[in-house]
């Protein structure tokens, strides 16, 4: 009950952050333990959460509130949610993790580049180093995008696509 309505107050305020309705329907599923989560998710054991459309799939509640995550996944994966019933087809991978790990995290990051590799660094799953160096890479490009042409500009092309402008690595 604890965890839904918390994804319940998440899904509201990532709605709010990005302008839109939240959509319908959403599921949240906490798995009872670590291997259950693995197993139907796919994901290895140093990934917190899942989401695909409005489906998300969570570590045990008690695993990531040890780990002090429970809170910032919840809001990371409905930021997740909501960008994704917005988002127009073919948006980078590193604008949608680096837009939702800006929006997470209050935007208070550092702006900084993409590399050519910061996509399939966010998408692999064999290394949680490179994969954490790849979204910190996503963040803070999209950071320096909010702070050259404002957070409403940035947020508005998660419907319309990337300006050519943005696009460069």
């Amino acid at each position: 009950g604890a965890v839904l309505a918390l994804a319940e107050r998440e899904l509201r305020a990532a709605a709010e952050r990005l302008r839109v309705q939240a959509p319908n329907g959403v599921e949240v599923r906490l798995y009872p333990d670590l291997d259950s989560f693995r197993n139907i998710t796919g994901e290895p054991g140093w990934v917190a959460a899942w989401t695909d459309g409005r489906r998300v799939h969570l570590q045990p509640a008690a695993v990531l509130r040890s780990q002090g995550a429970l809170e910032g996944t919840v809001r990371h994966e409905m930021l997740h949610v909501v960008l994704e019933s917005q988002a127009a087809a073919g948006l980078p991978v590193w604008f949608r993790e680096g837009l939702v790990e800006y929006l997470a995290g209050g935007g208070k990051l550092r702006a900084g580049a993409v590399s050519e590799q910061t996509d399939r660094g966010v998408q692999q799953r064999e290394s949680p180093a490179e994969a954490r160096r790849a979204y910190e890479q996503a963040a803070g490009r999209v950071a320096g995008l909010v702070a050259r042409y404002g957070e409403a500009a940035v947020v508005g092309w998660v419907r319309n696509g990337l300006p050519a402008a943005a696009k460069g690595k």
